[in-house]
C-alpha cells in the first residue's frame, strides 16, 4: 500500500473535522424532543382512532347479524305455524275425502299374525 493513503488514528484526531464532537445546543434538544413527543402522540392516535374504526365496523356487522337471526327466527315460527296447519286432522281428511274420492271404511278387518319365538 502505498504510504499516503495510510492514515493512522492519531492522524485523524489531529485533523480538525474529526477532532471536534458535534454539539447539539440546548435548543435544538427541545426541538429533537418534542418533534419526538409529537410522533409519538401522533402514532399512538393513529392507532387509537383505528381501534375505534374496527370496533364501530363491528357493532355494525353484529347489529345487521342480530336483525338477520331475528327475521330468520320469525320465519322459522311462520313456517312451524303452517307445518302445523297443513298437517291438521281435518284438512288431511278433508282432501282425502273431496279431491282424493277416499271414503271412511265401515268394514274393519282385523287379521292375527302368529309371532313366533325364535
Amino acid at each position: 500500500m502505498n504510504k499516503q493513503y495510510v492514515v493512522s488514528y492519531e492522524e485523524n484526531l489531529k485533523n480538525e473535522k474529526y477532532s471536534k464532537p458535534v454539539k447539539i445546543t440546548k435548543g435544538a434538544k427541545t426541538f429533537l424532543s418534542i418533534v419526538l413527543v409529537m410522533s409519538v402522540i401522533f402514532v399512538l392516535s393513529t392507532i387509537y382512532i383505528w381501534q375505534l374504526t374496527q370496533i364501530t365496523r363491528h357493532k355494525t356487522e353484529i347489529a345487521k347479524s342480530e336483525r338477520e337471526k331475528k327475521a330468520l327466527s320469525q320465519d322459522i315460527q311462520n313456517l312451524d305455524i303452517l307445518i302445523a296447519k297443513l298437517s291438521s286432522f281435518e284438512r288431511i281428511k278433508t282432501i282425502a275425502e273431496e279431491e282424493l274420492d277416499m271414503v271412511k271404511s265401515t268394514d274393519i278387518k282385523y287379521i292375527e299374525v302368529p309371532v313366533s319365538n325364535e
